[in-house]
């Protein structure tokens, strides 16, 4: 499983670092580009070719390791690589999302792409829509481990609770995910991005509470020493 993941990963970060030797290499030290913007969709921090060209991959890099070591540092490795499509598919999505943010910003900055950045926050908008509703159209299939999914006591030490739960989540991501990808483009970019941030605290909230009432009733439900002792 690790192995597959890097085999698409290692592509995107030499795409990523290339891109950014070439912008840097053709940038002005005194010129200071966008690396941030507000709820606005305007970019509201500026910093120099360095962090505009090079932070984006080095975090892709940071995530793509986390990615490769979690399986060999989860107690419950094994579930982890049963969760192989919903692992591989969000490592992926998650990577690939950087990837076209990281050659859109770094575009932009060089006046090929959106020169006004009017475009660039509705595109990044949009990806986190979609990435929402991949992750969400395959966190059913997530295992019970402790890195991955939505782990509360409960999902913990009820199987069934994980699997409802997950199950209900991956619903509502989905839905959130697929209204905020089409306001991003539909709607003023300052209502998309409260509607991805309250939406996913939304059904964060639901899926505790909702893991809680599963495990109430659920007859594989673990309590005390023996939710330990998993």
């Amino acid at each position: 499983m690790i192995r597959k993941g890097l085999l698409f990963s290692i592509p995107v970060l030499v795409a990523m670092f290339a891109l950014s030797v070439w912008a840097y290499s053709g940038a002005s030290p005194d010129v200071e580009y966008p690396v941030h913007w507000g709820l606005s969709g305007q970019p509201d921090r500026y910093g120099h070719a360095l962090e505009a060209f090079f932070v984006l991959p080095f975090v892709a890099l940071a995530v793509t390791a986390v990615f490769t070591f979690v399986p060999l540092l989860d107690p419950r490795g094994e579930n982890i690589r049963r969760s192989a499509p919903f692992y591989l598919t969000t490592w992926a999505a998650v990577l690939l999302f950087m990837g076209v943010l990281h050659g859109a910003m770094t575009l932009s900055a060089m006046g090929l792409y959106d020169p006004d950045h009017t475009q660039l926050p509705r595109l990044m908008a949009s990806g986190v829509g979609l990435l929402l509703l991949v992750m969400g159209n395959v966190l059913g299939k997530a295992r019970p481990n402790w890195f991955a999914g939505v782990r509360t006591p409960w999902t913990l030490s009820s199987d069934l609770a994980w699997d409802k739960t997950h199950r209900l989540a991956g619903r509502l991501f989905v839905v959130v995910g697929a209204a905020g990808a089409v306001a991003a483009w539909l709607a003023p970019i300052s209502w998309t991005l409260p509607l991805l941030v309250g939406g996913s605290l939304g059904t964060t909230l639901i899926s505790v509470i909702y893991s809680w009432g599963v495990w109430r009733t659920a007859p594989d439900r673990r309590t005390g020493a023996q939710a330990v002792d998993r």
